[in-house]
């Protein structure tokens, strides 16, 4: 006896009567109940093989919801805390695996299920033993070395994003790059994200963000949560390909944090989602205006105090002698020449004609000796001097800057030294001004 035998004779599929029967939604339900449990009585327990797709572990109960496949069917299946407790084996995405159990119906859902009491692994499935397969050949290939990756530019003017145009991923994006980058553009390529034909409209729409008319700086390639089959467009081999060959930086964000598919493995960067590919795509304008600010202040604060050390050396400069004098080291060095010269002639009154040739050649030395120095000191001097004019505030005035005081002669350094409406005085190469501070 089928089920078609069954409700024929339990009377729920028709009557032999004038009038139709009405079912309620709860009383239909119920009936199907009775005749799956009817129909599956004798072959309990049911063994069912396949593979295990949309799993998510535990939930906060304990109890485990995932599906079977093959490769035309799905069927739910729940794993409870009791029966799960005593599993041998981790379940996985993608792993074969026998389940023993029993089909019921879910009153509240209205759907039929596989109430799993134990299960045992088989091997891969063959979509996740294609993904292996896949991953080990690009792998081999060279795609996912990290030197062949592209950097990601510091300050993206154009976003490209190839997503759905209906699902939440492009809103997502939209909302954190207008938070953190307002000024940056924003281009959709819409692709389909699953199905046959998702795999070459992801393609297509690679190579079209890739013509130099979008004028993309960086391209997010991504997509939503979602079974292993969801997600398998971006395990294509067309796709990866198509992204590793792509002249544009691009960041993958497929899925959730616990997924990956061979997309991520080769992009340039991988998103755990979709906000966060749009963190990495754009800086947070804030920051950088924050950054810039502390930038300034610590460059005022570092002129100020080469100012403060140029104004020191100055002052210590100007309290040596020889800048108060600077021909005082030159006049002794010649009135010491000359009384050289006094000895020497007064010394050669006593010498043989042999004593005044050497002293004659010494005499020579000592002048060729003597103008050396000379020459020395002049270009010691003539550093000096220009260091002095380097190191003098009206020459660092001349240059453009400016000695800004309030009212009392108190440099200001910092901006928190004033107000609005303080009265300064701007101290310039030519002169002084006053001015008011209307904003800080």
């Amino acid at each position: 006896m089928d089920l078609f035998d069954y409700a024929k004779n339990e009377n729920i599929a028709e009557k032999n009567s004038d009038q139709e029967e009405v079912f309620s939604v709860s009383q239909i339900t119920i009936e199907i109940k009775h005749l799956l449990a009817h129909h599956f009585a004798s072959k309990h327990p049911i063994v069912i093989e396949g593979e295990v797709s949309n799993y998510k572990g535990r939930n906060s109960a304990g109890h485990m919801y995932f599906s079977l496949k093959d490769e035309s069917s799905i069927l739910p299946c729940v794993f409870f805390r009791f029966a799960n407790a005593k599993a041998q084996i981790p379940l996985k995405e993608g792993s074969l695996v026998q389940a023993k159990g029993k089909i019921e119906v879910y009153e509240k859902g209205g759907r039929y299920q596989f109430v799993i009491e134990s299960i045992s692994e088989k091997g891969q499935g063959q979509l996740f033993e294609k993904f292996l397969q896949l991953k080990s050949k690009l792998q081999t290939e060279g795609l996912f070395d990290q030197a062949r990756k592209k950097p990601i530019p510091s300050f993206a003017r154009r976003i490209g994003v190839v997503t759905s145009a209906t699902g939440s991923v492009i809103k997502d994006i939209i909302h954190v790059i207008e938070k953190r980058a307002p000024v940056v553009d924003i281009v959709l390529f819409p692709c389909k994200v699953q199905g046959d034909d998702a795999a070459k409209t992801i393609v297509e729409q690679i190579e079209l963000a890739s013509e130099a008319k979008f004028q993309i700086d960086v391209l997010i390639v991504g997509r939503g949560g979602g079974s292993i089959e969801d997600l398998w467009p971006f395990n294509e081999e067309i796709v990866a390909r198509a992204v590793a060959q792509c002249s544009i930086p691009i960041i993958s964000a497929v899925g959730h944090q616990t997924d990956f598919t061979i997309c991520d493995f080769v992009a340039d960067v991988r998103a755990a989602t979709p906000s966060q590919a749009a963190e990495f795509a754009v800086p947070d304008t804030q920051e950088l205006r924050k950054q810039l600010l502390l930038f300034m202040q610590q460059m005022g604060e570092t002129l100020q105090s080469k100012l403060a050390f140029a104004q020191k050396e100055l002052i210590r400069w100007m309290a040596q002698p020889v800048m108060r004098d600077p021909r005082a080291p030159l006049t002794q060095r010649m009135q010491f020449l000359d009384e050289l010269t006094a000895r020497l002639k007064e010394r050669l009154k006593h010498v043989t004609p042999l004593h005044v040739t050497q002293l004659r050649h010494l005499q020579k030395q000592l002048i060729v000796a003597q103008n050396q120095r000379i020459t020395q000191s002049k270009s010691l001097l003539s550093s000096l001097s220009a260091q002095l004019k380097v190191l003098d505030p009206k020459n660092v005035l001349s240059r453009g800057y400016s000695i800004v005081r309030l009212k009392n002669q108190k440099i200001i350094s910092h901006l928190h030294q004033v107000k609005i409406e303080d009265e300064v005085l701007v101290k310039v190469s030519d002169g002084e001004f006053e001015c008011t501070v209307t904003k800080t």
